[in-house]
């Protein structure tokens, strides 16, 4: 479009990294657009217009196609005035096509559609067209048709007027007339003169349904409609932006076939700003159309002359050489440079220094900007994405238009995080302002610091969107270390609470002050819309039915994160309006609900989906004037303890992200899918055949739709087809949302969350706006879910779950760490069973979830293996703690080093159950008697610090690891037998996956989760009497008959093994978790160990090579 508008003298190209709006270095390297772009151009262009022809000023935004990036489509939308959406012919209409469709529908913008990549194998025009009907439920306008020669897509043919426009190899352009066209479609393909009419014919019919006064044109006319009349009948059906209809245009942008028309279609077409309809506004007294609003203003201050300019800022970068610069578009008058602007949202005046016209990486200064008109702001230090900024009279101040806001694109949820621990203080500083940064340019990156972890948690819309936002971080070379990307997760609301008033009568930032409010949470309904709500209704709702006029109420809303908070002032009226600013106190008191609304209650996690309703009654709570931080925290805290009152009684819920999948299939196979699907944790919601004629509500009979045939088939033969001949069915099924390495946790049902707790209360699930929930009785969820893969096509009863397994040990490994011990087989099992005891006690009152206590037993078996000859140079118990710390750090509420010494120093004392006979002594509670002190507590955190690294060293630094709980609650929702005792084979599962960590054997070192988990079914089955399939049924999941029988077997020794060695000797159980311990132990067999040994000897100098290896690599990097 550049090229040809004559912007650019170069033609861009993506796949050479040369294009005008993908500017930035990364989108260059990949080969995609990660931030939204802003050019203006003419079209057609100056020097090419006519006499009486005026040349058109198109506003381009150019925004990203990848879904992690939805939020820079998003926040574009409010601006727009109209849209071409870019489809992929190959693929059709694609998940994220349908999200941005439905988000333009929100907005009512004029859309064209553009199917591009016809010059592609595979690329279909047809399913393209029947796809924009199926899956966007718009009826497609088809005005143009490909022109194909053969097989080759050569150009296209404009249906209205009846022209063909071919492009040759070299690129160049060449126009056919209606005789040209029909002369040269004689000789290359005679089946499309005819398809041109026919084309023509159905476009004006279905026009003339739509447009009254197309209808009456062709009663007068009949089909001999002007060309004119047809555009105009166009442009009248999509100007409402409804989207019932879709004008549809083809081409192949690589080979720079349809851009032309393409944009004579958008001057055609789409509307102008002054033909949009008027839009609409919050005040603070309700939704007001703009242009009424400020002539009603103007007139009562008599200002009609005066200029009212209204913005908005619909994006915020920071550039190297002109610093943050605020995008904004104008709605109404003129937005002059050196005018004084009113930002109502962050309620501050700020002067701009410079206003320019962005030709995407460049600038040129402007002195105005028009209705209409998309410039950059320089100088604006408060401005963020959605604020509304306002030029008017000084009078103007305490009227309506000082709390104008134009709606700003809604926020989506994040959906994964990654924690970041810098280093020193002086590389905090510089992160916590790369941060601050970074979310002000993209909103939905979001940022927090766990004051008590010392960690920044940064959170994104997904795996690209973190990996951008990293990769921008590490320009300001920060020395930190970053996390593992994982899956966020969401607190929620599940009935309303109630109200919770809180008074502050104390100094607050070093100023006295009084303020207090009430508060109460209620859950939104995401199946309905909200009504609209007057001030009236809004008073009877929160109980102040008597007010006497509206004047006496005053409610301000805002949309964060997912949460709406409402913040109500009663009977703000005194007689000096300056005692009480409600605009401002209504801001304040909703920063501290957003505040408070960061961790939840129950696991810490971001609250979702909630309505806040925040009332100061002016009676009650208004005690004079207060300081800004005053109502932040009365807001904040209000919020604190309504929430904490809905944990108390159970209303909290834990949300996960999940996606909706749709499946088309042949029937033949849907059963396999259905397998597949419930074996990775999703769930099939419908099941809809597509051979039935009928049309449900909202949809479009396909056999109605006109679309072009594609070379490869018959134009005869599409329209002589009969249907049914494989019958196709369509899933529509909802899969949790997984990364590439990480599998997210999912709630998983109650019975099955018992490590630490007994009997638990039935799950109750219910769906929440995307998320599914489970109530506040669960547990920590225990397992990991796998993603939906399918089948692999070389093996049809296997199934791909690479990223599910484990790297095991290899039998020389197994040799060695045996033979190479100096200590005897027995006693070394019992270490490694008391340690890992050791590690779950620890996990346990540490409150970390099931699944990162298993990691950490994984992680110390492995490093158990990879390196047992030094192990009596060290705890047993501080590697146990090296292996929680490791895990411990992985997770949104990361636990300190001080709660891990805190809890292994309990543990190991006197006061614990877990190191003493327990018939020996009582208990004693002093906590003086296992207390750290300070010189105490850096030891042991030194000791864990250098373990830490000899384990990451040991382990390749490769702790990932895969846990077979997901698979074993797959395997009971798929086999039959888990309708009978649910409870019961459910808890021995877990019962048999969780006793397995502790085995000496190393079960998960030697076995892949699936072999784990159908093992621990088997055994839960057999021990509470269930029925199983009459057939192998375990060859399903991948196991042999072998390996099941000996995974059984050593399932179920362990229990009778620890007997026997409590029995024979039971004071080894209890307490082999340190070195003392285990030499008084040698020394009891009479086995020298220690005070010079050859062992000891042996593994000091073991010891010593691995400290100058580490040196080595510490001094290379």
């Amino acid at each position: 479009m550049l090229y040809y508008s004559g912007n650019t003298r170069h033609l861009g190209n993506v796949d050479h990294g040369d294009t005008v709006t993908d500017f930035l270095p990364m989108e260059r390297e990949r080969g995609i657009t990660i931030q939204s772009a802003a050019i203006s151009f003419n079209w057609p262009r100056v020097e090419d217009c006519g006499p009486t022809e005026e040349a058109k000023t198109i506003n381009l935004i150019d925004t990203p196609g990848h879904q992690d990036f939805q939020y820079e489509v998003l926040r574009c939308m409010p601006v727009l005035d109209g849209a071409v959406c870019v489809m992929d012919s190959v693929k059709g209409v694609e998940a994220h096509t349908e999200r941005v469709w439905s988000a333009a529908q929100q907005y009512q913008i004029p859309r064209l559609i553009f199917v591009n990549k016809l010059d592609r194998d595979g690329a279909s025009f047809r399913k393209s067209v029947l796809d924009i009907a199926s899956r966007l439920k718009a009826w497609p306008l088809v005005c143009q048709i490909p022109w194909w020669a053969g097989d080759d897509f050569v150009g296209v043919i404009d249906v209205i007027k009846r022209v063909g426009y071919k492009w040759t190899s070299g690129g160049s352009q060449k126009f056919y007339n209606r005789d040209a066209l029909r002369s040269a479609l004689e000789s290359e393909n005679p089946s499309l003169i005819e398809e041109i009419d026919h084309a023509r014919e159905q476009l004006i019919e279905r026009l003339c349904e739509v447009d009254d006064e197309l209808t009456m044109e062709f009663a007068e006319h009949g089909a001999n409609l002007t060309d004119g009349a047809i555009k105009l009948s166009i442009r009248r059906a999509i100007g409402d932006g409804s989207g019932s209809v879709a004008p549809v245009f083809a081409g192949a942008s690589l080979r720079n076939i349809g851009v032309e028309p393409l944009l004579d279609a958008v001057v055609d077409y789409l509307p102008s700003p002054q033909e949009r309809p008027a839009i609409e506004v919050r005040t603070a007294r309700g939704t007001r159309k703009l242009e009424d609003l400020i002539a009603h203003e103007t007139a009562r201050l008599k200002q009609g002359g005066a200029n009212v300019a209204v913005a908005s800022v619909f994006k915020v970068i920071s550039d190297p050489h002109r610093g943050m610069l605020s995008f904004v578009r104008v709605y109404h008058g003129t937005l002059q440079r050196n005018a004084s602007m009113w930002n109502t949202t962050q309620r501050v005046a700020e002067k701009p220094l410079a206003m320019m016209q962005i030709l995407a990486n460049k600038h040129n200064d402007i002195q105005h900007l028009k209705v209409g008109g998309i410039g950059a702001l320089a100088g604006l230090k408060q401005a963020r994405t959605g604020d509304t900024l306002i030029i008017s009279p000084e009078k103007a101040t305490d009227t309506l238009m000082k709390s104008i806001q134009i709606r700003p694109a809604i926020i989506p949820p994040a959906v994964t995080f990654i924690s970041i621990e810098p280093f020193s203080a002086t590389h905090e500083e510089v992160l916590a302002k790369a941060l601050t940064d970074a979310s002000r340019e993209d909103p939905s990156l979001r940022w927090m610091k766990d004051e008590k972890a010392g960690q920044y948690i940064l959170s994104g819309m997904g795996l690209l969107h973190l990996e951008v936002a990293i990769d921008n971080l590490k320009k300001y070379k920060i020395d930190a270390m970053f996390g593992t990307i994982q899956v966020d997760f969401k607190e929620c609301i599940t009935s309303q609470t109630a109200p919770e008033h809180y008074v502050v009568d104390r100094t607050v930032a070093g100023k006295p002050g009084k303020a207090a409010c009430a508060a109460f949470i209620e859950p939104v309904d995401t199946d309905q819309q909200p009504p609209d709500e007057t001030l009236d209704d809004r008073a009877v709702r929160l109980g102040f039915a008597n007010l006497e006029s509206p004047e006496e109420i005053h409610h301000t809303s805002i949309e964060r994160d997912g949460n709406v908070i409402n913040a109500t002032i009663i009977r703000p009226v005194f007689n000096d309006p300056k005692q009480l600013d409600v605009d401002t106190v209504c801001h304040h008191l909703q920063n501290g609900a957003i505040a408070a609304l960061y961790r939840g209650p129950w696991k810490g996690y971001p609250l979702y989906n909630c309505n806040i309703e925040i009332v100061l009654d002016c009676t009650r709570d208004f005690f004079g004037p207060a300081s800004p931080a005053h109502y932040q925290q009365a807001g904040y805290h209000a919020v604190r303890n309504a929430l904490k009152n809905a944990h108390d009684r159970q209303m909290v819920g834990l949300l996960e992200p999940v996606m909706k999948a749709n499946i088309v299939c042949p029937e033949a196979v849907a059963a396999q899918v259905r397998h597949d699907l419930s074996r990775h944790g999703g769930q099939v919601l419908e099941t809809e055949d597509l051979n039935e004629n009928a049309s449900g509500e909202g949809e479009i009979d396909l056999e109605q739709v006109y679309a072009s045939p594609d070379p490869y088939e018959s134009v005869s033969s599409l329209r002589e087809q009969k249907k049914g001949a494989t019958r196709m069915l369509k899933l529509k099924a909802r899969v949790v949302l997984e990364l590439t390495e990480f599998s997210g946790l999912t709630p998983v049902p109650s019975q099955l969350q018992q490590l630490r707790v007994g009997h638990v209360p039935p799950r109750a699930v219910q769906s929440i706006g995307g998320f599914s929930v489970g109530l506040n009785n669960l547990q920590d969820p225990a397992c990991f879910s796998i993603p939906y893969q399918g089948r692999s096509s070389d093996t049809p009863n296997s199934f791909m779950m690479a990223h599910m397994t484990n790297p095991l040990a290899t039998a020389e490994q197994l040799y060695h760490h045996r033979n190479l011990s100096s200590l005897p087989d027995d006693l070394q099992d019992v270490i490694f069973y008391a340690t890992q005891c050791l590690t779950q006690a620890a996990g346990v009152l540490l409150q970390l979830p099931q699944s990162v206590t298993a990691q950490a037993n994984v992680i110390f078996a492995r490093y158990w293996v990879a390196e047992s000859r030094p192990f009596m140079s060290n705890e047993f118990s501080d590697v146990s703690a090296a292996c929680i710390y490791i895990v411990a750090k992985l997770g949104s509420r990361p636990r300190s080093p001080r709660d891990i010494s805190n809890v292994y120093a309990y543990l190991l004392s006197s006061s614990s159950s877990f190191t003493r006979d327990k018939g020996a002594q009582p208990p004693v509670n002093d906590p003086s008697s296992y207390y750290l002190s300070e010189s105490d507590y850096f030891n042991f955190h030194s000791r864990v610090l250098a373990l830490e690294a000899r384990i990451l060293y040991a382990l390749g630094f490769n702790t990932h690891v895969a846990l077979p709980h997901a698979l074993a609650v797959t395997y009971l929702q798929t086999l039959e037998f888990c309708n009978q005792p649910k409870e019961a084979i459910s808890r021995r599962t877990v019962e048999y996956l969780n006793t397995a960590l502790l085995s000496p054997q190393m079960l998960y070192l030697t076995h892949q989760p699936n072999m784990l988990a159908v093992a621990a079914v088997y055994n839960a089955a057999k021990d509470v009497g269930a029925r199983m399939p009459e057939c192998e049924w375990w060859e399903v999941f991948d196991v042999e008959r072998e390996e099941l029988g000996f995974l059984v077997v050593a399932m179920r020794s362990l229990e009778g093994w620890v007997r026997k060695q409590r029995e024979e000797s039971p004071w080894m159980t209890d307490g082999m978790v340190t070195r003392k311990a285990v030499q008084e132990e040698l020394g009891r067999r009479g086995i020298r160990n220690g005070n010079g040994s050859q062992a000891e000897d042996e593994e000091a100098a073991m010891m010593r090579k691995m400290d100058e290896k580490m040196e080595q690599i510490e001094a290379q990097s």
